[in-house]
């Protein structure tokens, strides 16, 4: 029906467990589990097959829950449908993945009035809102508005954004931060654009306490305001900086964790590039080092989630076997990449298992996490390496020998690697790497 043109738009609602009372302890995270997985899987199933059918050309895919956003007004009892606000996390997957379906997001009163308002949004479905709300007849509609940087009466003072409370974006706030003129091989840099990595989410959510507390922002774009004695770069240089804290107006770091902005590159988007260079380097190579080396001079290499494509920069010229969602697939082919699966997909370690003929890769690189865990370490050929990225639900190496005694695994995170270490690592990626190639990126 709909590659024939006989459906317009597809409407999808959250079903609520429409159990009574409110759980508590372990019943409240399994009662949590099984809705989720319950609407997901509802959800996920005709979801490929609309994309062969060609939805989205001038069609529309409604995602509806009902009280699962907090707005002005609203109680906040403690039995909110805390199952359904998941939906707008995965609405946004959706919208990112699949921008053809132009998914939009609905909530409604949780006293199931309110339909026909939806009625009337999907009948009007005009302008590029994707994120509605009615309450009492009235439309509301989410916006992103730009963080004052500004704390007093000079527009200019360096202010750095930080984590008020853990728990909610909105508790974000910029306060004045010190800048202290750059020594030795040091360079001040003006920030024009910084990354937002998903770690950075983590850490504004409170899932990173258990490491200590860490600043915003890990990688920059912006030019040089003043310059140490010893700095490689000079005053009015574009630059791209790998380093904690970027998220501040102005920053002083080492000389060797800024490399010059190619010239084709805008601000914005050399803010997102150096962060995963530096990761995909020391995970490939260094971590590499570390565990020993199998014998063979044509290493396979895996990759679930993490960085992007930078790995296969690295990994390209030896074979290797890149896991990543299918709309991304035709730039890593285009890319010399010969084996390209989905990730997140259970079928992936049968497909892998299959173009190696049986043996396994030598090499995964992983951030996801819980049941893929296994999965991934299923596809390692013996005495291979596990390259462990991730930080929330990641095995110790007790977990991981218990399932695969074979294997050599190892975790780590640049961000607790001793100072010096830190940036010499840094520096090194970014001089090898394209962005840092006089040819530029």
């Amino acid at each position: 029906m709909v590659a024939a043109g006989g459906i317009t738009d597809v409407c999808w609602f959250w079903r609520s467990a429409g159990q009574t009372g409110t759980p508590t302890g372990d019943a409240a995270v399994a009662s949590l589990r099984a809705e989720c997985e319950a609407n997901y899987t509802a959800l996920l199933v005709p979801d490929p097959s609309l994309g062969v059918a060609g939805f989205g050309r001038q069609q529309r895919l409604w995602l509806v829950t009902e009280g699962a956003q907090l707005l002005p007004g609203d109680a906040t009892a403690d039995d909110r449908p805390v199952a359904a606000a998941s939906l707008w996390g995965a609405g946004h997957t959706l919208l990112n993945e699949h921008p053809s379906y132009r998914t939009t997001l609905v909530d409604l009163p949780g006293d199931r009035t309110g339909y026909r308002q939806l009625l009337e949004e999907i009948a009007a479905s005009v302008g590029g809102e994707f994120q509605v709300a009615y309450r009492a007849g009235h439309r509301h509609v989410r916006r992103l508005l730009p963080l004052p940087l500004s704390t007093g009466a000079d527009p200019e003072e360096n202010v750095a954004v930080t984590i008020r409370e853990y728990g909610q974006f909105g508790n974000l706030q910029a306060i004045p931060a010190p800048v202290v003129a750059p020594e030795g091989d040091q360079v001040e840099v003006l920030v024009r654009a910084a990354g937002l990595n998903f770690k950075d989410v983590l850490n504004a959510l409170g899932m990173l306490r258990a490491y200590g507390e860490q600043p915003l922002g890990f990688e920059a774009a912006g030019t040089v305001v003043a310059a140490g004695p010893d700095a490689t770069h000079q005053v009015g240089d574009e630059v791209i900086v790998n380093y904690l804290g970027c998220m501040q107006r102005r920053i002083v770091v080492p000389s060797a964790v800024a490399v010059r902005k190619p010239p084709n590159l805008s601000m914005r988007e050399a803010a997102g590039v150096a962060a995963v260079y530096v990761t995909a380097h020391y995970a490939l190579r260094t971590a590499r080092r570390h565990q020993g080396r199998r014998p063979g001079p044509d290493p396979r290499r895996r990759r679930r989630g993490g960085p992007g494509s930078r790995p296969t920069c690295q990994g390209r010229r030896r074979g290797g076997v890149r896991h990543r969602s299918p709309h991304k697939w035709q730039v890593l082919t285009a890319q010399g990449v010969r084996h390209v699966m989905n990730s997140r997909t259970w079928t992936s370690p049968t497909s892998l298992m299959r173009v190696t003929d049986g043996a396994g890769v030598d090499i995964v690189l992983n951030s996801l996490n819980k049941d893929y865990i296994p999965v991934s370490m299923s596809c390692l050929a013996p005495g291979g390496r596990f390259i462990e990225m991730g930080k929330v639900g990641a095995w110790t190496p007790e977990q991981a020998g218990e399932v695969r005694p074979d294997l050599r695994y190892h975790n780590f995170d640049l961000s607790e690697l001793p100072w010096d270490d830190a940036v010499r690592v840094t520096g090194e990626t970014l001089r090898i790497s394209p962005i840092g190639s006089p040819q530029g990126y």
